[in-house]
């Protein structure tokens, strides 16, 4: 039986980003980085990950591979920001992952990460902000201003949105409407999607922990254990 042969993929010219400080990596149709270029590779553990997600910190790369990567092959374009492993303090980027193939294809996607200086926030996005959000309804569509929104509450097929205007049900679950805000809405918990900007405390919430929203008589968001560290990194907590 003639031995298994393994494909060799071939990474795409990358041109002047070959020597650019910009860290670029080339993604294939199973996540695994078959090429990054000489900035990246300097990096350390750069040479070391072969899941594009490995070259990051678990936060960012659970959002990297729940939402990033899908999106990028889904609509063909996706930005937000991360935050690298390797080195002695993590080192906060904003990610442009773009899909070879363009949309609705599973091929390879090139990642440009760019260094930001200063901690990692999710507030970015207030630079172009999303101006309406579309929220189906029953049989309309409601448009709701995303900056009036303290957070988003999962409700099985449908997610509860409260803010300045009470209470709305979208007939639409909570990831598919996460998907069409700005990055300053942060996902704490599974159930939960808060407006970083409204946060403005972390406190205890039976045995764990909670975001609390607006003022000091504001709603107490629960937070999972398991996002707990990105939040605190997110927010600039200690």
């Amino acid at each position: 039986m003639p031995p298994e042969t393994t494909a060799t993929v071939r990474p795409p010219d990358l041109g002047p980003l070959e020597d650019s400080p910009v860290l670029v990596a080339v993604v294939d149709g199973d996540d695994r980085v078959i090429h990054r270029n000489g900035a990246l590779s300097r990096r350390p553990e750069g040479n070391a990950a072969r899941a594009f997600t490995d070259l990051f910190r678990p936060w960012a790369r659970e959002r990297l591979a729940e939402e990033g990567l899908p999106s990028a092959r889904r609509e063909g374009l996706w930005e937000g920001e991360a935050s690298l492993n390797g080195a002695a303090e993590p080192m906060p980027v904003h990610v442009t992952l773009v899909a070879e193939g363009g949309r609705d294809t599973g091929d390879g996607v090139v990642a440009l990460m760019v260094p930001r200086h200063g901690p990692v926030t999710l507030l970015a996005d207030e630079e172009r902000p999303l101006e309406r959000l579309a929220v189906p309804v029953y049989q309309e569509t409601r448009f709701l201003d995303p900056g009036a929104i303290d957070y988003l509450a999962a409700d099985g097929h449908y997610t509860r949105i409260h803010g300045d205007d009470g209470v709305v049900l979208a007939s639409e679950p909570l990831g598919a409407l996460q998907r069409q805000l700005p990055t300053a809405f942060l996902r704490v918990h599974r159930s939960y999607l808060v407006n970083a900007a409204r946060i403005v405390a972390l406190a205890p919430l039976n045995g764990g922990h909670a975001v609390r929203l607006r003022d000091e008589a504001g709603p107490l968001i629960p937070v999972s254990r398991r996002r707990m560290n990105a939040v605190r990194e997110i927010l600039g907590a200690v």
